[in-house]
């Protein structure tokens, strides 16, 4: 009988580091509009590990979070200084 692998399949709100299209997914935008929040600082920039890139789930949470409510979306937003 051949041996069962097992493999653990965590959602978005399970992982720490999320891929582009999972952070992008997790607040619910496209990814291009992910990379515009990115580069306009509304979102932060990834973490690099090895080869891949991924974001905190927690800083996309708190930027979110932190982000203006719609009649304040004027004001920067919460990662628009760093470059």
């Amino acid at each position: 009988m051949a041996k069962r692998e097992t493999r653990l399949f965590l959602t978005p709100t399970e992982k720490l580091g999320l891929t582009r299209l999972e952070a992008a997914a997790f607040i619910g935008v496209t990814p291009s509009a992910w990379d515009d929040l990115v580069a306009n600082g509304d979102m932060p920039q990834a973490r690099r590990l090895g080869a891949f890139e991924r974001w905190d789930r927690r800083q996309v949470e708190a930027a979110f979070s932190l982000a203006p409510q719609a009649e304040d979306a004027r004001k920067p937003g919460p990662y628009s200084d760093v470059a």
